[in-house]
């Protein structure tokens, strides 16, 4: 009976610590689309992971973003938030070459693939549904990275859509 109401009072009492933990995971449409995972640690901070597949490679994104309420007439469910983070990936970066065969040369793709590593900003909003535990919103997160297509690169186009599920 004591190990019973052991086990009990344990397991409520993780629950009682953890209420304002939350997680989310989304799909993330833009020039960085891919998979998000959300963890907050606190209520208005969280870690973020962005696997996306830009370029037809595989980056790896971390950001941590700060999270504020915004103050509107028309709904109290509006959220903005920044951040910043880093990545690291590969992509692949086509060379041209032309070929020729007789009098009728034509153009050859080759693509191979380079590492990449950067950092990220992010600013956003968003609207969450408390009746279901979805999430919608839009974003922008400009980044630079190392030894892709060039030595650095700074892309500043990187607007999304985002959708997520809480639990």
């Amino acid at each position: 009976m004591r190990f019973k109401l052991l086990i009990i009072i344990l397991l409520l009492s993780g629950s009682l610590s953890a209420q304002y933990l939350r997680k989310a995971v989304g799909l993330r449409g833009g020039l960085s689309s891919g998979i998000t995972y959300q963890y907050f640690y606190q209520e208005d901070r969280d870690l973020k992971g962005l696997m996306s597949f830009r370029n037809q490679g595989l980056q790896i994104t971390g950001l941590i973003e700060q999270y504020t309420p915004l103050e509107l007439r028309f709904g109290d469910h509006f959220y903005a938030y920044y951040g910043f983070g880093a990545h690291i990936g590969y992509i692949h970066v086509p060379s041209d070459q032309w070929l020729g065969y007789n009098q009728y040369p034509y153009e050859y793709h080759n693509y191979g693939g380079r590492f990449v590593i950067g950092g990220d900003g992010i600013v956003g909003a968003e609207y969450r549904v408390f009746v279901v535990p979805l999430t919608f919103g839009i974003d922008y997160k400009p980044f630079f990275e190392l030894f892709g297509y060039d030595i650095f690169r700074l892309a500043m186009g990187d607007f999304a859509l985002t959708i997520k599920y809480n639990f």
